[in-house]
Formats: C-alpha cells, structure tokens, sequence
C-alpha cells in the first residue's frame, strides 16, 4: 500500500492516521529538472524498469508534519495576504470533501500569485495524485523539490507516483532519497518496501518493513504486510 504525504495546511484537516482508498492510472507526459536528472544518472548507471505492476489499492496518510503553511525557501514570497490564505484553506477543505478539482483550482490561484510556495506544490501534487495524475503529480512535487531540495515528503511523494507508472527502479531512488532527508519516515519505508517486493526483493523488503517497525512498533498496516511476506515466503519454500 502507497501512503502520500500531505502539507500542514492538509493536516489540520484530517485525522492523523486517515487513509483514503485510491486505484492505479495514468496521465500525460510531463517530465521536469529535478526529475530528469535523476533519471538520466539512473539510466546510465543501471537502467531503470519499465515493467507495469499491479499495486494494492494505495492510500492516503495525512499525518505529514515536516512542511508548514510558510514558505518553504528563502526564496518564497512571504507577501501572502488573508485572502491567498483563505484560498488555500478552502482547498484544504475541497480536498477532505473529495472535490478535488476544485481544490487543484484554488491552489493553482494561490500558487499563481505565490510560486515559490513549497506547501502549496506539494498540496497540488497530492490532489494530482487523487485525480490519477501521476505525471502531473511528479511535475509539482518534481517543482517543490527544485524549491526546496531538503523537502522528504516531496521525494517520496514522486517516488509513489513512480511506482503507479511502473517506473519502479526510480521510485527506490527517490524514496532512498526521501530516507537520506528524514532517517524516520516511516511511510517510505513502507512503500519502498512495496517497491522492492515488485521487483522481487524480499529480503530487502522486509528489512524495510523492519526499519519502519523499529521506528513505530504500533504500525499496523506494516506489520501486515511484514506478515503476508513471511507468509509467502513460506508457502514458497513448503512448494521447492
């Protein structure tokens, strides 16, 4: 199951451990810097998989507590009015509602006045993410890294739209990434786990699962996907 992080101005929204189911698709091609260049280094050095995986329906965690409603850079505009802050809590509220087109608008004003704005990118990368637009979803969080580079929640929100398009080797680069930045990111652990089992690493996926218990003993959902490997694992070595 994929988790993606969501903004402050998200969180005041929903309960810390609120998951909404979601299914696999697509979108257009949309390709940005930051992204381009990892691929590329990726490429060269390994590859990457083109192979398309059918993933558990994915999930939203709302429990996000690393980006706040101010600039997330130096370079942010702190100008903001009410109004622009008003707009943004409105999204919010269009999000938890599920009218996700009508929040993606309301960001989509505010960032037009703001662009610099980190929080509002990543918003618009989760509801691009709820809207199955996976391209689009890279391009914002793709954007908000460009922004703010130290930014976890960012890489690991790519690296889950990866996994949706199959593009499996760099969704662990990114999730890697998202791990340098925050050692106790539990849901990327998670879903790095969920990463490596589509590429047949299971050892490597359970010691994901492990980190991410190490960090939090009371998560559920990992210890059951902890267990439905071993249970597998099992069941493949009772069939040799």
């Amino acid at each position: 199951m994929l988790c993606v992080a969501q903004p402050a101005a998200a969180q005041a929204m929903f309960p810390l451990l609120g998951f909404v189911n979601d299914e696999q698709a697509t979108g257009p091609s949309v390709v940005h810097s930051s992204y381009q260049g990892a691929n590329n280094a990726a490429a060269a050095s390994a590859g990457h998989s083109q192979q398309r995986i059918q993933l558990e329906p994915s999930q939203l965690y709302a429990g996000l507590q690393a980006v706040s409603l101010a600039p997330a850079s130096q370079g942010a505009d702190r100008s903001a009015g009410p109004n622009l802050e008003l707009l943004l809590k409105e999204a919010t509220e269009a999000y938890r509602a599920g009218d996700y087109s009508r929040a993606l608008a309301l960001c989509q004003a505010v960032s037009a006045a703001l662009p610099n704005r980190a929080d509002v990118l990543l918003l618009m990368g989760a509801i691009c993410y709820q809207l199955k637009d996976f391209q689009q979803c890279i391009a914002y969080n793709d954007r908000c890294i460009l922004i703010d580079p130290n930014l976890a929640e960012a890489h690991a929100n790519l690296a889950n739209a990866l996994q949706q398009l199959g593009n499996i080797d760099m969704a662990i680069v990114y999730y890697q990434s998202a791990l340098r930045l925050k050692p106790f990111f539990t849901d990327a652990y998670n879903n790095m786990a969920s990463a490596l089992v589509a590429k047949g690493l299971i050892p490597e996926a359970m010691d994901c699962y492990m980190q991410a218990l190490r960090v939090n003993p009371r998560l559920v959902d990992v210890h059951n996907n902890l267990g439905d490997l071993w249970r597998a694992q099992v069941r493949i070595q009772t069939l040799c």
